[in-house]
């Protein structure tokens, strides 16, 4: 009986001690590695600021260049030495929102392989983030010369207090990521083939099995929200890039009752006679030192959304008009990607209920995690825009519209509320992306055609009861119809044919 403990304990003892040493040496190699170079430390001295950068005191710059211009930059002569890395101990001092915290940082390097300037990897340094300040390098040699380019709006105050070479990396303890490792080495110890779980069948796992399946969930989300917080230098956009923040403005303009977006266009593209012409239009704006949101639809001398707005009615609508503060993108996107995470376990249980009953418990889990994690949802979570939010909501509504449809056969009934429930949250994919909706309706082939008919027929319906909503209480209606009359009258019949 003892050794039977014994047995049972030591190897997940064993795991929570790798994951201890993952923590301390795999994810904390930078500061390691940094103790090869800590007596080749570099202070640089001799330094050259660039036509648009201010220097307000000894640490207080102004940024008075344009952005995108590569005036506002600190040049750094005279190094001739190999730099490893450097820090750029930098922070914002007059952020407007959460996204004036980040500024990008382009560095240029020459060495003996490149006489002249060479990019390296642009990055972003996050105000209280301190490990956005390091950028590891990798030269060719000596380099006699570096420029740092600081990607800022004007008017924005830069103080940096330090730019230095070859320094200690500190180490990044991290709780949450330590824990995520923890359960991911856990997990997968108890679903080896030779393990009870194994050998127990899905439909028989019961409560326990669904507990264990959410905890493990639960940690994925908390390892995504630790990669979030731990690579803010990717997340935040640049304050002058509006278009990335198209659901905020929108959320502005629907609080007072307007659909068109604040931001008002100027005067040179409301005189264009085809604002549409890119080429025309990009040259026109340029000579008369003007720009125009991008990404955004110009009708009648206004900018447009043309995303999807079911994630600005679940998400950033309500936001603004309950507190008065934007919503995050970074938290729309984690949502909708874990929304979607958890929408396939659901999914592929309901599957495997309907027509693979005797798969093993783990066999359905891993499944489902190689599913997953194997979407590329991992990608959105590490870098998430603005772009990643209709297409992952769509994606959600998508794998959790099917399960509700499968969950909803009941041999030869079908239960009605479930099948509503699915043809609802798949009629919402056409106000996120609405090409999604054809992999929801290829995916549905398994059913027999009634239940089929049935519903698409409540999808369709669904569909055609939110557009009916929607124009009544936007005046959209009129600016579709005048933009394309033909077009809108056979959409028209084709909705009051199925209301």
């Amino acid at each position: 009986m003892k050794e039977w403990k014994k047995s049972r304990w030591l190897m997940p003892l064993l795991l929570i001690l790798a994951g201890i040493l993952l923590e301390i040496f795999v994810f904390n190699f930078r500061h390691w590695e940094a103790y090869l170079w800590k007596d080749e430390h570099r202070n640089f001295e001799e330094q050259i600021l660039g036509e648009g950068l201010e220097q307000v005191n000894d640490s207080l710059y102004r940024v008075t260049a344009e952005n995108g211009e590569e005036t506002s930059c600190i040049e750094l002569l005279n190094i001739q030495q190999k730099l490893y890395n450097i820090q750029i101990d930098m922070r914002v001092e007059n952020p407007v929102s959460p996204e004036d915290r980040a500024v990008s940082v382009q560095v240029k390097a020459s060495d003996e392989a490149n006489e002249k300037y060479f990019r390296l990897p642009e990055r972003k340094i996050v105000n209280g983030v301190e490990k956005s300040q390091y950028m590891r390098l990798h030269l060719s040699g000596s380099s006699p010369e570096m420029l740092i380019i600081i990607h800022a709006s004007k008017g924005q105050l830069i103080r940096i207090s330090d730019i230095s070479g070859n320094v200690s990396v500190p180490f990044f303890f991290s709780l949450a990521r330590l824990l995520a490792v923890w359960g991911l080495l856990i997990a997968g110890w108890y679903l080896r083939p030779s393990s009870e779980v194994h050998r127990k069948k899905y439909v028989e796992c019961g409560y326990k099995g669904v507990l264990f399946a959410a905890v493990l969930l639960g940690l994925e989300f908390a390892a995504a929200f630790a990669v979030q917080q731990e690579n803010l230098t990717a997340v935040e956009q640049a304050p002058t890039m509006t278009w990335m923040t198209q659901y905020q403005l929108l959320a502005h303009s629907l609080a007072k009752g307007e659909t068109r977006l604040e931001i008002e266009p100027g005067e040179t593209l409301k005189s264009l006679e085809n604002p549409y012409d890119y080429r025309m239009r990009s040259a026109v704006m340029e000579n008369a030192d003007e720009s125009y949101m991008w990404d955004t639809a110009y009708y009648r001398e206004h900018y447009y959304v043309y995303f999807g707005v079911v994630p600005e009615l679940l998400f950033f609508l309500p936001c603004y008009l309950l507190t008065g503060a934007d919503f995050s993108t970074l938290t729309a996107v984690w949502l909708s990607c874990s929304l979607f995470m958890a929408g396939v376990f659901v999914l592929l249980g309901e599957i495997v209920k309907n027509w693979y009953r005797n798969t093993s418990y783990s066999v359905w889990l891993l499944l489902s995690l190689l599913i997953a994690n194997g979407s590329g949802v991992w990608s959105f979570y590490r870098y998430p825009t603005f772009y990643d939010i209709p297409l992952m909501l769509g994606m959600a509504c998508g794998v959790w519209g099917l399960a509700f449809w499968m969950k909803s056969l009941k041999g030869e009934r079908v239960n009605r509320l479930e099948m509503a429930a699915g043809s609802f949250l798949i009629a919402l994919i056409a106000g996120c992306r609405p090409q999604l909706v054809l992999g929801a309706l290829e995916e549905s082939v398994g059913m027999e055609r009634w239940k089929l008919l049935y519903g698409l027929f409540l999808l369709l319906f669904i569909q055609a009861m939110l557009f009916h909503f929607l124009t009544i209480f936007t005046d959209i209606y009129d600016k579709v119809k005048d933009m394309n009359p033909v077009w809108f009258y056979r959409v028209e019949h084709l909705i009051e044919f199925w209301l």
